[in-house]
């Protein structure tokens, strides 16, 4: 179910903004990154009080300076007062701020799938080696995997093997130590506009995975598959890494194009909201 969602929404994003992959990735990432900061501005108007949030706004203002002025009085009650009025004025404009977010998700949501589905990694090129793992349950140690040779696309041999190898213990154990087995391949691929369809066949069971190769796109990286000998099959793009400098945070799971997409929205935000006067 959230497969389907997730790849109507890639393709219903790409008839919108598809055509900025013929652009370098930076390029597409402003662009996701500064409609996410205009769609975070704009809905404001439409569902908050403006005019009380000026308003508020400027209290506030004219509080802080009051109290700077009391402190120089050392006049503590007229400090606390006006300290607590500002709370006041605070958990107001905080109220305001569910709407806007609440409008904005459904777009936002839309934006980041889409970001992820098609800026997260590097594309393969023509002829670029692109390494496939497969992993496998711990009975499959030792045993044989296979892709059926596919028109267009060629195995690097591999520990003198090349489509069929062998399946090895996974030397990253999973979660809570858990031992899996992994094949991997590396493959070459011509460039066209069609995926390829790579056929994998283990312990008598056969799947199917895309490999596409055409300079700006690229498959999803990640199948799962619940049942059957074989977890998980992923293809191990480079990722991106956005203007060739933006690292990833991974112990918070942020990959590089995750960063510079927050670098790039947040500031965005509070100044289109300074320019176009929206509070």
């Amino acid at each position: 179910m959230l497969t389907t969602l997730n790849d109507f929404i890639l393709n219903f994003m790409d008839v919108l903004l598809g055509w900025m992959l013929a652009f370098p990735q930076g390029v597409a990432l402003v662009v996701v990154g500064v409609g996410t900061s205009a769609i975070l501005t704009f809905v404001r108007p439409l569902v908050t009080k403006q005019d009380l949030l000026r308003r508020c706004k400027e209290d506030k203002k004219r509080l802080k300076q009051l109290i700077r002025e009391a402190k120089k009085r050392k006049d503590k009650a007229a400090v606390k007062r006006h300290r607590t009025t500002i709370g006041g004025i605070g958990l107001k404009t905080m109220r305001a701020e569910g709407k806007p977010l609440l409008l904005a998700i459904i777009p936002i949501a839309c934006l980041a799938v889409w970001a992820f589905g098609r800026l997260a990694y590097v594309p393969p090129a023509d002829g670029e080696p692109v390494k496939v793992n497969v992993y496998c349950r711990a009975s499959s140690i030792n045993g044989i995997a296979q892709i059926v040779r596919t028109d267009g696309v060629e195995a690097v041999e591999t520990d003198g093997a090349a489509w069929v190898q062998r399946v090895r213990t996974d030397p990253e154990p999973g979660p809570g130590g858990k031992v899996n087995g992994l094949a991997t391949w590396t493959l070459k691929a011509g460039k066209r506009d069609e995926p390829y369809t790579l056929v994998i066949r283990h312990a008598g069971v056969t799947v199917e995975k895309e490999l596409l190769v055409d300079g700006r796109r690229y498959a999803p990286v990640l199948d799962m598959h619940d049942t059957g000998p074989i977890q998980a099959i992923e293809l191990a793009h480079k990722l991106y890494k956005p203007f060739g400098i933006v690292p990833g945070i991974p112990w918070i799971l942020f990959d590089p194009w995750l960063v510079g997409y927050l670098i790039i929205t947040i500031p965005f935000v509070f100044v289109l909201r300074w320019l176009c006067h929206v509070y």
